[in-house]
């Protein structure tokens, strides 16, 4: 009997009615980074709308010229003709980039521009304009002795003599660290803003007002706090709508509530403006176990009262899969409700166009309204370039803004537009206008210059500038469909999400110290930008520390700077730490990360220093990939004094601790002859320059990888006791999960005690512990020695083991061939079979198992895949497993294996193929849900029998029954 057990597509209910609609789909975007579309999709019920051939509308009118940096812009119309622009700057393409110019460029009728620079900074960031007495307002985020604030300026153009005159700046608020502000004009002639501001541990949304000239008032209004939740509020949008007493603001949003079953949920909230800022009722525009984020909110001028609100959509964010890909853009309309004056909106959600769900994307959807209806732009993967390198195209990564317009009927218009690519991020701005609309968007046109990058190391962002593109097509709206007001949940699609910052820990901290962004060119649509890192890392990742290491040589100088911003930016102690970080490949040396406490000695320059050109204590290097045969970490290079920390697992490729380890190295040959053993560069160290183990994710496709580090007592969650802590060595290294509110996080801790180890362990459903010494196998404690309160309840026969196979593709997996898996059986023994086989995690993109015989599985990967893949079985132990991948195989025996212990085989006659970790996982079951797994026991080293044989550097590797381990510090114990 075939027992099939594929991944299927299930319903995703949400707000407004949006219900299942099956869909086959092909593979589109980049050759190994997006994930293919046969799987768990996203759908809208109903059949798409349908998509009219439109031609491409003509190229940008450019606003300048090339410059090394034009990007974070926003545009606005203030007589329907003249069109102005704000954006930051940096003209030379040459030398460092330590700070940028916050600069305001007027288009007017006539084609003539002109140009005036508001302020200049290193901490310049976000700014918004918006139309206000007969000129511009912009606000901006700036800091003040490391204080952040908003900033504020009023602009006049005298369109006779096209000169521009900008008010003093003003300091609009600097009460809380303020981020990501929006401002819109409202119907009175006054301004309406908003931000979220960090409020404690978390963001809360804050408004302002500024009166109109008329009212005699120069000063924006004090700031009002419109939300006190346990949560991280982000990114809020406005609209106004009405005159009068009937005018009102809107503000849409999305929310992160640590614990909660539904993850990243978008809102909508409506505030009267007669009553001085004071917010009404919210409404829940779309929940449930998706995530739902970074919101864009128009009014309707044509009826009374009526937003739209668009939004991303994903089954996942980050959670054993890519933090950012699989995407779809969503629009709902929003009127009144039963209670128009008092109760939430009436929520109803468009038809778009079925190739939002074919392409798998909707990046950062933006949407405006006009007098010609309205206009969606989001931002789509491209693959219409020809690079020199034709193998490694998966390392040219670009994007091009597309734009969504509709006729009457509902008709969708969608157009890709004309040169507009660049990386994986939309700051496009939509100015409607009396015929449709100008979009004001950054390009960098990479993809022009693919040709000439020959070698990975090659950086293929280039010179940004700024264009104009008229749309003078759309005439109406989308066709909606009326829905529930809030959804049945998935039950089997909730997990934990995160930890609420009061519950946290201030001295035992988790995080991450090698993650990338999407200005890593190896990070492709998995990673996403600063802010989607930030997000998981504050939200389902329940980080408190991360540090993003995009490769140095990926980096411009404008980018560095943007990157060495953002740090600064986002970093909230006592909710999220955010050190700066790097990673290089040292030439004669290998991979590292290095990381710093803050940026105060970092310039442009420094994205290339090694370790060495900082002082010890300056700066904490981490060696990575330290036994793979491709650029590891070269031992020789070691440097105690800076090398303060050792990566031994990563989340994307497995563990780094050497061949025949618990979990084995690769190979032992690599460019720089034979790769050394860890434990071999321990022995020559003194006790006092040991280094801590950390573990890591690296790219946000991977499964969990955390640092966990104590601080000394009294030093809280700061940076500067955070980074003492990693000069110390103080941390160990564990796969995770995240901490939720029913899970403890993993964690192992050993010390030396006269003749015995003291090892202690947290956790739930600890299954062993085993010891390595001089990176050997020395023993284990289990059963009885983790407490009969603690013990795994065991089962099964010592015929019947199960098995544990995990499937980790290559960075370079461009085929899509099943993994066949066979068992051999022995001559004296019945005909094998798998049973009790399942996918141990939901994930992958159409990951499926076939079974076309009981002793034949055949896992299949689609092509493009970046998910990591657990697969688990029972086995007759008498067989052996035969794996088969194309023309390669290879077999294991459980008979030679230990129960838990994992080999790792790969098949190597190609980079493009994956890694395969078979790991015997005994004949053990998870025991009862919520069983305690905290322990402490002693381990005896047999000193005085045989010291040579104590003698030594030991550390301890915990393993649960879910497969997650930890790893401990390195202890030393002196020879006689």
């Amino acid at each position: 009997m075939s027992n099939e057990l594929t991944i299927r597509t299930r319903p995703t209910p949400l707000v407004g009615g949006l219900g299942p609609r099956s869909t086959a789909f092909g593979l589109v975007g980049l050759a190994g980074l997006l994930l293919s579309a046969c799987g768990e999709d996203l759908k809208s019920s109903g059949p798409a709308a349908h998509v009219a051939q439109a031609e491409a509308p003509a190229p940008p009118t450019w606003l300048a010229k090339p410059r090394a940096y034009a990007r974070e812009l926003d545009a606005t119309t203030v007589d329907g003709k003249d069109l102005w622009t704000t954006f930051l700057s940096k003209r030379s393409t040459v030398g460092e980039v330590d700070q940028v110019s916050l600069v305001l460029r007027v288009l007017d009728a006539s084609g003539t521009s002109s140009e005036t620079t508001l302020a200049r900074g290193s901490s310049l960031a976000a700014p918004t304009i918006a139309a206000f007495d007969g000129g511009t307002y912009i606000v901006w985020e700036d800091e003040a002795n490391g204080a952040a604030r908003l900033m504020g300026a009023a602009v006049a153009f005298d369109p006779g003599t096209g000169q521009l005159a900008a008010a003093q700046p003003e300091v609009i608020t600097s009460e809380f660290p303020a981020r990501l502000p929006d401002l819109v004009p409202l119907p009175s002639g006054e301004l309406a803003l908003a931000w979220q501001a960090l409020v404690g541990t978390n963001y809360e949304l804050m408004a302002s007002r500024l009166p109109s000239p008329g009212e005699g008032a120069t000063t924006w209004l004090a700031p009002k706090r419109l939300t006190h939740n346990e949560a991280d509020e982000w990114s809020p949008s406005l609209a106004a709508t009405g005159t009068g007493p009937s005018a009102k603001l809107h503000i849409a949003f999305d929310r992160f509530t640590p614990g909660g079953p539904n993850g990243f949920d978008v809102l909508h909230m409506e505030l009267d403006l007669g009553a001085g800022l004071f917010p009404g009722p919210e409404t829940l525009v779309a929940t449930g176990p998706n995530y739902q984020a970074y919101t864009s909110i128009a009014a309707n001028p044509a009826v009374e009262d009526e937003v739209w609100i668009a939004y991303e959509e994903a089954p996942q964010f980050g959670e054993y899969g890519a933090l950012r890909s699989r995407r779809t853009s969503r629009l709902a309309k929003l009127t009144p409700g039963a209670n128009a004056d008092k109760g939430p909106k009436a929520v109803a959600h468009a038809v778009l166009p079925a190739n939002f769900a074919n392409a798998q994307r909707g990046d950062f959807p933006q949407v405006a309204i006009g007098p010609a209806g309205l206009v969606l732009t989001r931002r789509m993967p491209n693959m219409d370039f020809k690079p020199v390198n034709t193998a490694r195209n998966a390392f040219y990564s670009t994007w091009r803004t597309h734009a969504t317009t509709f006729r009457q009927a509902g008709q969708a218009i969608d157009v890709e537009l004309p040169k507009s690519d660049g990386d994986n991020h939309n700051d496009a701005s939509i100015v409607p206008t009396e015929s449709g609309f100008r979009v004001v968007l950054t390009t960098d046109a990479r993809s022009t210059k693919f040709s000439s990058r020959r070698g990975f190391g090659d950086p293929i962002e280039d010179d940004w500038r700024i264009g104009v593109i008229a749309l003078d097509t759309a005439a109406g709206f989308p066709t909606t469909e009326p829905g529930p007001a809030v959804p049945a949940i998935e039950t089997a699609s909730v997990r934990s999400a995160g930890l609420a910052f009061a519950e946290r820990s201030q001295q035992d901290l988790f995080g991450d110290l090698h993650r990338h962004t999407h200005l890593s060119r190896c990070a492709g649509s998995r990673d996403g930008t600063f802010l989607d890192a930030v997000r998981y890392g504050r939200g389902p990742g329940a980080l408190d520390f991360l540090s993003i290491t995009d490769h140095y040589q990926h980096l411009t100088p404008a980018s560095w700077w943007q990157s060495k911003r953002n740090t600064e930016r986002w970093n909230a102690p006592g909710s999220l730490l955010v050190l700066p970080g790097i990673e290089r490949n040292v030439p004669t040396s290998g991979h590292q990360n290095l990381i710093w406490q803050d940026g105060t000695i970092l310039k442009s320059r420094n994205r290339a220093s090694k370790p060495t050109q900082f002082a010890p204590g300056e700066v904490v290097a981490i060696p990575h990939m330290t036994s793979l045969p491709e650029n590891h970490f070269r031992w020789p290079a070691f440097d105690p004094t800076r090398h303060r920390l050792v990566e031994i697992h990563q989340g994307l490729r497995g563990s780094y601790e050497g061949q025949g380890l618990p979990l084995g190295a690769i190979a032992n040959q690599g460019a720089g002859g034979e790769v050394t053993r860890l434990a071999d560069l321990l022995g020559q160290q003194p006790d006092s320059d040991l280094p801590g183990m950390i573990s890591s994710s690296d790219h946000g496709s991977s499964s969990h990888g955390y640092a966990a580090v104590r601080l000394a007592p009294g030093q809280g969650s700061t940076r500067a006791g955070l980074f003492a802590a990693l000069v110390a060595g103080e941390t160990t290294a564990t796969t995770g999960p995240p901490p939720g509110p029913d899970q403890q996080p993993r964690n192992v801790e050993i010390q030396v005690q006269g003749s015995s180890l003291l090892v202690a362990a947290s956790g739930l459903n600890l299954a062993y512990i085993e010891i390595v010494r001089n990176g050997e196998f020395h023993g284990r404690v289990d059963g009885t020695g983790l407490g009969a309160a603690a013990a795994p309840a065991l089962a099964g026969t010592s015929e019947s083991p199960r098995i544990r196979v995990l499937i980790s593709p290559t960075l370079l997996q461009l085929s899509a061939l099943p993994l066949d898996l066979k068992l051999l059986p022995d001559p004296k023994s019945k005909a094998p079979a798998f049973s009790d086989v399942r996918l141990q995690r939901k994930i992958g993109n159409g990951v499926a198992v076939d079974t076309p015989s009981a002793d034949r599985l055949q896992l299949v990967i689609p092509s493009f895949t970046r998910d990591t893949t657990a697969l688990t079985f029972t086995m007759p132990l008498s067989s052996d497993l035969q794996l088969n991948y194309g023309d390669e195989s290879l077999t294991w025996s459980p008979r030679t294996a230990t129960v838990g212990r994992t080999d790792r085989s790969t098949f190597r006659l190609s980079s493009r193929r994956p890694m395969v970790d078979i790991t015997w996982m005994g004949f053990e079951r998870p025991g009862p849900t919520g069983a305690r797994s905290d322990f402490s026991t002693t381990y005896p080293i047999a000193k005085d029998q045989a010291p040579e044989l104590a003698h030594g550097v030991y550390y301890a590797r915990a393993v649960w029954l879910d497969g997650h381990m930890a790893w401990s510090r390195f202890v030393r114990i002196p020879g006689e």
